[in-house]
């Protein structure tokens, strides 16, 4: 029979007094390190315009040593707190000394500030902290408590981010794909606990690299949410100045993605006349689009849907700010006065007839009335919006083009409830081409009953590009509040794109198509004879073309298409 060990009491004056030793230590290795730190900074000032850190290799080695020393100490401290034979110890010493947030804020950021300054020279220790902090915070977050979750997993992120902008500047691309994708999965988990919130997809569009247009469509998701953060505003100028992320290549995917980008700074910067902007859209949708679609394959299910997502920031006016920084976004004000005045939280009612202007917030109607002034910014946003739905429209077989697809129809039935902003993009819209893919769309897909109702369709968990959407504010109304309850928090599960996907994706689809039939659009629903439903177009033609308009009917399996020859409005 085994003996038990005789355990010692340690009293609970015994365990404080030694928890006092250790954080003692850590405030003279707090101090010294500050010592240090304010040395070396105002030392890199006073070396304006450079600002740069010049060390030896012995004095990085000496902060090396120290800065990791502090982040033991601060481990101890943590141990202390967690013990159970100290029930005493954790919240109320946790408060006095704020441990986890000096940890931070005394024992990582300044280093970090410091090894960023002194690079390309203290690469090697920027690593080596790196790495060591990782591991320590990766530590903390598994074991903390939930209420301080937030915090790591935020500084998980920025350290992976920094480790992969340090991989890129080696030249190695295994490593930042790898150290991307780590950083991505941390930001993911703070977007998901706050979908609304801009700076959380600024921090994801931070960790895209090399990824140009996702990085853009992160940064620009960051203007136009519901709670913009406008910090991203440089960055954004920065790649609109710089174009795309990498070295020049001649393939075609990299010409039609900086032509991509060439629009938007252009429309961002307002640097060249209507015309000549309207020029390279031309030559992006009719010239470029259609062979991009064919070369990027399957990859086109997340590039298409960061197109869709750009193009419509641009009809936001990319989050624009009045001189007393206040949005002066048209759209984005519209859809602020919906969402204050929707009751119901799961969905809002797109029959109903938007509050005048008049019974709005006071602030927010005066904004309102300023931006009543035709925006050239709306217009070609508009136009290069609907000119790539185009494009994408006449590949219906194509089930790599659904993701932007049902993007933009979602975007379309957000601006259909709302007249003033249907008036500014209704012309062009491509209804005719919208129609058509619809009833393409019917040989593979049953429209069931359930479709016919405007209760949103719940089948099967969220689709990739849902979680791209639902911090938009042209979607806010779309999806259930639960909808993504319980959904995978894994990056890979999300954009896995399984069979089912495909099918659940199409009936989403022909859903939206259905909802935006059924509003103020130029089209229509109705039932008719011998078929489960009619899709009709509502197009006016003026009086000098009348004549020359004939009709022609086209029958398909579940909708029928009536359609004129002479488009002349759209």
């Amino acid at each position: 029979m085994l003996r038990e060990i005789p355990r010692t009491s340690i009293s609970q004056t015994s365990l404080a007094h030694d928890f006092n030793i250790v954080l003692g230590q850590s405030y003279w290795l707090e101090s010294l390190c500050a010592e240090a730190y304010e040395k070396e900074y105002k030392a890199a000032l006073q070396r304006q315009p450079a600002a740069r850190v010049k060390l030896t290799e012995d004095q990085w080695q000496r902060l090396l040593k120290l800065h990791p020393d502090l982040l033991e100490q601060y481990h101890e401290l943590y141990i202390f707190l967690r013990d159970p034979c100290a029930p005493s110890l954790p919240q109320e010493t946790l408060e006095e000394s704020s441990l986890l947030g000096r940890l931070w804020g005394c024992g990582v950021a300044p280093f970090l500030h410091l090894l960023n300054m002194g690079r390309p020279a203290s690469d090697e220790f920027f690593l080596s902290f790196v790495n060591h902090t990782y591991a320590l915070i990766a530590w903390l977050h598994a074991s903390a408590a939930p209420i301080l979750d937030e915090l790591w997993v935020e500084k998980l992120g920025y350290l992976a981010q920094g480790r992969m902008v340090l991989a890129q500047k080696h030249g190695d691309a295994k490593d930042v794909e790898i150290w991307s994708n780590v950083a991505k999965s941390w930001y993911t988990m703070t977007v998901d606990k706050y979908p609304q919130t801009g700076r959380s997809y600024f921090d994801l569009g931070r960790a895209a690299l090399p990824q140009t247009i996702q990085q853009l469509a992160y940064y620009l998701e960051s203007q136009v949410c519901l709670d913009p953060f406008y910090g991203a505003q440089n960055h954004i100028s920065d790649i609109f100045k710089n174009g795309m992320i990498g070295p020049r290549s001649r393939s075609h995917i990299y010409i039609t993605e900086a032509a991509f980008v060439e629009i938007h700074a252009n429309l961002f910067q307002q640097r060249q006349p209507v015309d000549q902007v309207q020029g390279l859209i031309n030559e992006f949708c009719v010239n470029l689009l259609a062979e991009y679609v064919n070369r990027t394959g399957e990859a086109f299910y997340q590039k298409g849907v960061a197109l869709a997502l750009v193009n419509i920031a641009a009809v936001f006016e990319y989050g624009a700010l009045s001189d007393n920084q206040l949005s002066k976004s048209l759209f984005r004000l519209h859809f602020l006065q919906v969402w204050g005045r929707k009751t119901n939280p799961m969905y809002i009612d797109h029959k109903q007839t938007v509050t005048p202007l008049a019974s709005l917030d006071q602030e927010v109607a005066q904004d309102l009335r300023a931006t009543q002034v035709a925006s050239v910014m709306i217009t070609l946003g508009s136009r290069i919006s609907f000119a790539t739905l185009r494009g994408v429209l006449q590949r219906p077989r194509s089930k790599n083009v659904l993701p932007i697809i049902h993007v933009m129809f979602c975007f379309i039935w957000g601006v259909a409830s709302i007249e003033e902003l249907l008036n500014w993009v209704e012309q062009d819209i491509p209804w005719s081409d919208i129609c058509s893919f619809l009833n393409v769309l019917t040989e593979s897909t049953t429209v069931t009953a359930e479709m016919r109702v405007e209760t949103f369709p719940r089948l099967g968990q969220p689709l990739p590009e849902d979680f791209a959407m639902r911090g938009h504010l042209f979607a806010l109304w779309y999806f259930p509040v639960d909808w993504f309850v319980g959904a995978p928090t894994n990056l890979e599960e999300r954009l896995l794109e399984v069979p089912s996907v495909a099918a659940i994706r199409q009936q989403r689809i022909l859903w939206l198509g259905l909802r935006i039939a059924s509003v103020s659009t130029p089209y229509s629903i109705t039932h008719a004879p011998n078929y489960s439903l009619q899709l009709e177009m509502k197009l006016t033609v003026s009086s000098g073309n009348a004549g020359s308009s004939a009709m022609r009917r086209q029958k398909v399996s579940n909708f029928k298409l009536l359609v004129k020859t002479d488009f002349n409005t759209i």
